[in-house]
């Protein structure tokens, strides 16, 4: 029971957030700090779409100092495209049923890449367990 409660607060805690993330860049000299909607690395390069514009843009991974990505905020359009943090109720969220889910849009539900694959291996350690645990017992 307890653990039916725990992964419950998971599932409930991983899709509070919506679907963007903050990207604060720190240059030499300045701080920059975006709503992004998608990131990706390719090599020394990070590849982010800007949530104001929705254009892809990139930027060398050496030209900066550091860099931090964080889930679980929203683009405001009528605070002068602030990115704000989800602190709304999960019920006041409109579903979007455009596409089918997929991992690039999970995003929708707060997960990002790494939630995901915490999922996908919590899920299949269960199976794995419920598989195994039905096999032993009637042996």
């Amino acid at each position: 029971m307890k653990i039916k409660k725990v992964l419950l607060l998971f599932l409930f805690i991983s899709s509070f957030s919506y679907a963007e993330y903050l990207l604060t860049i720190n240059k030499s000299r300045s701080t920059i700090v975006k709503c992004i909607t998608y990131y990706d690395f390719a090599g020394n390069d990070m590849y982010y779409t800007d949530a104001v514009n929705d254009r892809t843009k990139r930027i060398s991974l050496s030209s900066i100092k550091s860099y931090s990505i964080k889930s679980g905020y929203y683009l405001d359009k009528r605070d002068y495209n602030a990115c704000k943090l989800v602190t709304k109720k999960l019920s006041s969220f409109t579903l979007d049923n455009k596409a089918s889910l997929n991992s690039y849009n999970l995003t929708y539900l707060g997960l990002s890449d790494e939630d995901l694959n915490l999922m996908f291996a919590i899920s299949g350690l269960l199976s794995s367990f419920l598989f195994l645990f039905g096999l032993f017992r009637w042996i």
